[in-house]
């Protein structure tokens, strides 16, 4: 058995199939209840082979370093996924669902990616993805991939179905000891886990 988990703000309409389970947060949802409702899940049907986590990653705009340059993309900044999000503070409200999913696919905008800048208003940030899905992994006892690039994905015009496609760019994948593999992979990420 396999699960979605989808924080609506991700707006999207998902096939569904008989060997996945779908769990569905919003902005609303408590972190803590998302973690109720699969511990419910797993009491009913065990470990899960894997989990992937729909939503949008927290990323912030800043300025480039070369002068007349457009503003980019920094991610790293966590999930947002439930109230709370998934962040380096929160991260470990998670614990409970340790040894309960093998793997976690996080196809989230710069979920790993690691960076600093400054803000158009001249704020100092730093995102930390890979420390961030390096903690993933180790509290949740499962593998963890997740890309350091912008996700694209789309709905199919004919069914209104979300196609996942492939990553973009590259992905890293965190044992769940939280070791980084050395090889950063790129393969279909498929429209299930």
């Amino acid at each position: 058995m396999k699960v979605i988990a989808t924080d609506t703000r991700l707006t999207f309409k998902r096939h569904h199939s008989p060997d996945v389970l779908d769990i569905a947060v919003s902005g609303e949802t408590p972190l803590g209840e998302f973690v109720t409702r699969f511990l419910s899940a797993h009491s009913s049907h065990g470990t899960f082979s894997k989990m992937k986590i729909y939503c949008h990653g927290y990323v912030s705009e800043i300025l480039s370093e070369r002068v007349g340059e457009p503003t980019s993309s920094l991610g790293g900044f966590g999930l947002q996924f439930c109230r709370e999000g998934i962040t380096l503070e929160t991260v470990g409200q998670l614990s409970p669902i340790c040894g309960k999913v093998q793997e976690i696919s996080v196809p989230a905008c710069r979920a790993a990616h690691t960076g600093s800048g400054t803000t158009a208003d001249g704020r100092e940030v730093h995102g930390d993805g890979l420390e961030l899905m390096r903690r993933l992994a180790i509290t949740t006892g499962a593998r963890v991939r997740a890309s350091i690039n912008t996700q694209f994905g789309g709905v199919d015009p004919h069914d209104g179905v979300f196609r996942a496609g492939e990553w973009e760019g590259s992905v890293l994948t965190f044992d769940e000891n939280g070791m980084r593999s050395p090889l950063i992979e790129r393969h279909p990420l498929g429209d299930h886990p």
